[in-house]
């Protein structure tokens, strides 16, 4: 039985290996077809996906909250991503002094007034008390020129953040009336009524109030309006460096400094553009950068451009 069963097994073997040979036998059409059939099939190009747009997440929020926890005296912070409509704040209805930022409504202010026909800051001309100072700057022509237009003028009072500009303005077209409460009510100031330029700064600011003026900013720079080009330039070439703004990225922003008030607001041109605002009580009259509250403003604006602008 073991001989039959061997002969049986080779038997078996070569019918294996004679089927095998013939499948592997392949006439040329049948070649073709099979090339045919292996062959990829075409497929239609797809885009390349964007990268995920971020947000601001909860560890996101968390972060920031732990590091103005960690700040000395009173921080606010008022943070909006412009694309997607996201919003931060801390603190947002402590009152301050201004400083300087209530100039930012009231140039605005101005030039709202212009562009709808009541003032003219074309024809309004002021003795150059700034000799020197317009150099450089889209007025360089009358740097020298023994007058100058209102609206150099309010370059200065932005830009430069000038005080006699600001007083001169202000006596041309008063603070100290109903009329500019009124409109900063109209904005929704917490305390409109105590906001005049006279003979100095004077009120109080919340920091949602610095968001609401510089988001309205936002949307006048975009606008055709008579004045929105001029003024946004003045923003733009602001000379101060507190808030963390990379190299080469634009932003429109307007400081405040004083006793008990150190603030800066911006509105940064990024890939994807956002305002942020902060607003302290660490300043003082007799330095105009305290090293301190300076680090923070430049550690708070990278995290939030980290935050916003980093994949």
């Amino acid at each position: 039985m073991g001989a039959v069963s061997l002969a049986m097994g080779f038997a078996l073997l070569g019918m294996i290996q004679e089927r095998t040979a013939a499948k592997q036998t392949i006439l040329p059409a049948q070649e073709q077809q099979a090339e045919s059939q292996l062959e990829e099939p075409e497929t239609t190009p797809q885009p390349t996906p964007e990268p995920v747009r971020r947000v601001l997440t909860g560890a996101d929020r968390q972060s920031l909250n732990d590091f103005l926890e960690s700040q000395t005296g009173s921080w606010s912070v008022w943070l909006k991503d412009l694309e997607t409509g996201t919003t931060y704040t801390y603190n947002e209805t402590y009152p301050y002094y201004p400083a300087s930022l209530l100039k930012a409504p009231f140039v605005y202010w101005l030039c709202l007034r212009a562009d709808a026909g009541e003032i003219d800051l074309e024809g309004t001309w002021f003795a150059n008390e700034w000799k020197g100072k317009l150099a450089g700057t889209p007025w360089e022509e009358y740097d020298q020129k023994n007058e100058i237009p209102a609206m150099a003028v309010i370059y200065l009072a932005v830009s430069r953040s000038d005080n006699t500009a600001v007083d001169r303005l202000d006596q041309a077209w008063p603070t100290e009336n109903e009329a500019f409460s009124r409109f900063l009510a109209q904005m929704g100031f917490t305390y409109p009524d105590t906001c005049v330029i006279l003979e100095g700064i004077q009120g109080m600011m919340t920091v949602q109030d610095a968001g609401k003026i510089m988001e309205t900013l936002w949307y006048y720079f975009g606008t055709n309006a008579p004045h929105a080009a001029s003024l946004q330039q003045a923003f733009l070439d602001a000379d101060h460096e507190m808030l963390y703004i990379p190299e080469g990225v634009e932003a429109a922003k307007k400081y405040g400094s004083w006793d008990y008030a150190f603030h800066d607001m911006a509105i940064v041109y990024g890939e994807h553009p956002y305002i942020l605002c902060v607003m302290t009580d660490q300043g003082s009259s007799t330095e105009d950068y305290p090293p301190q509250v300076t680090q923070g403003m430049q550690t708070l604006g990278q995290m939030v451009w980290d935050m916003l602008e980093e994949p």
